[in-house]
Order: C-alpha cells, then structure tokens, then sequence
C-alpha cells in the first residue's frame, strides 16, 4: 500500500464549501488518488497559522469526466506554516502536500481523529468500498 498523500483547497475555491457535497464533484486542478486525504482551510492573517475545518479521504474518481467523491468530516486542528509555508496558503487556492510537510503537520494522526479510526493510515482505502 502506498502512504497516503494530501491535498489542500481553499474555502473559497471550493464554491460547494457550505453543502460539504457527498454526490460527484468538479476535481479541478487536483491530481488525487482514491485515497488520498483532503484539506479544507485558510490561513488567519492576523495569527499566520491554518484554520482546518473539514478533512476528507477521496473515494471515488472519474478520470474522464474529472469528478471526485469526498468522504467528509469536520475538523478542528491549527497548522502551524513556516513563513516559506504560509505563502502557499495565501497564494495558491490549491496543492498538494509534500510529504515532509505532511508528516510535520502529523496530517495522518490529524485524520485519523477526525475519522475516529487510529489505524486510519492503514485502513483509509475501505472507505473507497464503503
């Protein structure tokens, strides 16, 4: 199995925000993998630290047709951006985590709580089959 990877979206980028969607959606400039996790959060300016409000684990992609489908769950856990960090969180309404980055925002211990399941890392592809 390979470890999981992780992607941020913007609030604002993600015009469905408020609904938190379970049917398909539009990927947009997204590359994930069924299984891949998925940041919902924004920088503060007055703090500089992230403000995560849901997280999700990607079940299901149409390729051709660049739909995902998210399995959703709120979340309520800070990141702490580097100042270099920070500007990626300003500037770009979407990337993907490196994984050094990841692994310092322990993003898989973060999931695995909002998804109550501490064997998440392993366990994060069923939710594909669920």
């Amino acid at each position: 199995m390979t470890k999981p990877r992780f992607w941020r979206i913007s609030k604002s980028a993600a015009n469905w925000y408020q609904h938190l969607p379970t049917d398909l959606q539009p990927l947009g400039s997204l590359q994930p993998r069924t299984g891949d996790g998925i940041v919902i959060g924004d920088i503060d300016d007055a703090s500089q630290l992230i403000l995560v409000a849901h997280v999700g684990v990607f079940e299901r992609l149409l390729d051709e047709a660049k739909l995902m489908q998210v399995n959703w769950r709120p979340a309520h856990f800070v990141l702490e951006p580097t100042p270099q960090g920070a500007r990626y969180w300003r500037d770009r309404d979407s990337f993907r985590f490196d994984d050094d980055v990841a692994y310092r925002y322990q993003l898989s211990e973060n999931f695995a709580a909002c998804f109550d399941d501490f064997d998440w890392t392993m366990n994060r592809r069923r939710f594909a089959n669920e």
